[in-house]
């Protein structure tokens, strides 16, 4: 009697167990399922993030030559930028041919930022990068950041000001080369964030102008987007977002938006591309992209975002989303 006992217990036991272990096993397969479902989703995701791109624009932006990357123009006239105001372009003219020559190979548009300046010097170095860009197949995205010299920055939203007038004299220059794809003026002050503003100064513009006209915020002022989107408007919308929080936020909140992106203190070309790769993963609905900055270690800004390495060159940020979809397929 006790030996039929104990092999019913044992045969009871052996069940239970049984029933246990296909219980975790049925766990452990739904929770693979969601896991490869997400994935699934992530690589769709990816793809569609891919065939946006592909019809979009491929910018990175240029404003220091590499082989001419020095602090002087941050030290002397307070910004990097006024390269393109006070330098001579044509003894440059090299430097900027050999990283255009680069540039081309990854991307359609290089982003030159410049301040506004109304010399005959300014202008001459204008058509010089346009020349530049058109020998290597280059759109320009010329991006204003007003400065201070004309007065006030926020001057150049009403019509009549000095700033307000060099502003609409440089965009109609710029409207005149055939490199330039579109104009983006900055927007963006603590005391001063009004979405209204920057409807009225589209509305200010010539037909022509208004085609090619885009706003840009920097991050501390994407939010603004937020009120745009109401006024459903027309032009171009530049949205620079470096942080995680805010690509997920703001990626993909108008229609018609370029994300300015970057990776900053990489030590290698390996750990930018992986650092640019997780960035480009958080970014879905939008189909024009740009890359900051192209070179910029020890150009006075105290910022190190390059993207092109010395000895290893400028590698394709697309690649990694590329071979993730291979890699899952």
């Amino acid at each position: 009697m006790k030996l039929e006992y104990i092999i019913a217990t044992l045969s009871i036991m052996v069940a239970v167990s049984s029933l246990i272990v296909a219980y975790e096993l049925s766990i452990v397969i739904q929770h693979l399922q969601t896991e490869i479902n997400r994935i699934r989703g992530t690589i769709s995701d990816i793809k569609k993030t891919l065939n946006r791109l592909k019809s979009g624009v491929h910018g990175i932006v240029y404003i220091l030559p590499y082989n001419a990357c020095s602090r002087y123009w941050y030290e002397h006239y307070g910004d990097r930028i006024f390269f393109y105001a006070y330098s001579n372009i044509s003894r440059y003219a090299h430097y900027i041919d050999s990283d255009f020559n680069i540039i081309r190979k990854v991307y359609d548009t290089v982003i030159i930022i410049i301040p506004a300046e109304n010399s005959s010097l300014f202008f001459y170095n204008l058509r010089q990068i346009d020349l530049i860009s058109r020998k290597h197949s280059l759109k320009v995205l010329w991006t204003i950041f007003p400065k201070w010299k004309f007065g006030d920055e926020k001057d150049y939203l009403k019509p009549g000001t000095k700033l307000n007038i060099v502003l609409l004299r440089i965009m109609d220059y710029l409207a005149t080369l055939n490199s330039t794809w579109k104009i983006a003026i900055w927007y963006g002050w603590r005391d001063r964030a009004d979405v209204s503003d920057i409807v009225m100064f589209y509305n200010s513009l010539t037909p022509k102008l208004k085609q090619f006209y885009a706003l840009w915020l920097d991050q501390p002022y994407v939010y603004l987007t937020e009120k745009l989107v109401t006024y459903d408007p027309k032009f171009l919308i530049i949205t620079e977002l470096y942080s995680e929080d805010f690509l997920k936020k703001y990626a993909c909140i108008v229609p018609n938006q370029m994300i300015i992106t970057g990776y900053p203190n990489a030590r290698s070309i390996e750990e930018w591309l992986m650092g640019i790769c997780k960035k480009l993963m958080l970014i879905r609905d939008t189909k024009h992209l740009g890359i900051w900055i192209y070179y910029d270690i020890n150009d006075g800004s105290g910022e190190r975002y390059a993207a092109y390495f010395e000895n290893e060159g400028l590698v394709n940020p697309w690649v990694c989303l590329i071979n993730i979809t291979k890699s899952k397929d």
